[in-house]
């Protein structure tokens, strides 16, 4: 991955790499990864191409950070919906977690499908398996948490099926289904995917 050359920390410095971040989806969204510039997205953004250069050393970084922190994001909600929602019947669990993996495709529909369209040129291998990895983590620990559920033998296993699952639907709807992400019926099948994964007889899984 092409990382930022530093990171902001002032509260001005944080408000510029954030009018970046936001300019970058708008140009992405508009032009696409090959015509997208650092001119354009610094013109977007109401900065001078050397003030982006500062935090950025090419659009190449920029896609990368923007990537991350469109995953950061997800990994967030995720963890939240799942941790804070203990006491909740597991298809609102699950709803609510739907929610939160799909709300970063919901704010820039366009320039997620551009970011996915080209996520193998933004991050590594080893980059996305990790992250992936951390997702599955919190998910293993929040449903050994329940007692709702059968019981599941592997549980690493389990929850690498119920990310990976999740994460190749929701790609594959921004890239070629849009239509299916906005109108919810993504997600309608999603959750009914899911629930029938989670609380099916232990029997059905061998």
């Amino acid at each position: 991955m092409q990382m930022p050359k530093k990171q902001p920390i002032q509260d001005r410095a944080k408000a510029t790499v954030g009018a970046i971040m936001e300019a970058a989806v708008q140009v992405l969204a508009s032009h696409g990864p090959l015509k997208t510039t650092t001119h354009r997205i610094a013109k977007r953004a109401g900065v001078s191409v050397g003030t982006l250069y500062q935090y950025f050393p090419n659009k190449q970084s920029v896609f990368s950070e923007l990537l991350r922190q469109y995953r950061e994001k997800s990994l967030e909600r995720l963890v939240q919906s799942a941790f804070g929602t203990a006491h909740l019947p597991i298809d609102e669990v699950i709803d609510r977690a739907t929610d939160s993996f799909l709300q970063p495709f919901f704010e820039h529909p366009e320039g997620s499908r551009a970011l996915m369209q080209n996520r193998d040129a933004f991050v590594t291998r080893e980059e996305r398996v990790a992250m992936m990895d951390k997702v599955q983590g919190f998910l293993a620990m929040a449903l050994q948490a329940r007692d709702d559920i059968p019981p599941v033998p592997d549980v690493e296993m389990f929850a690498f099926t119920l990310v990976r699952t999740a994460e190749a639907l929701c790609t594959a709807a921004v890239t070629d289904r849009p239509d299916a992400l906005m109108d919810g019926s993504l997600k309608r099948e999603l959750n009914h995917l899911l629930v029938s994964y989670v609380t099916s007889p232990r029997s059905s899984r061998r």
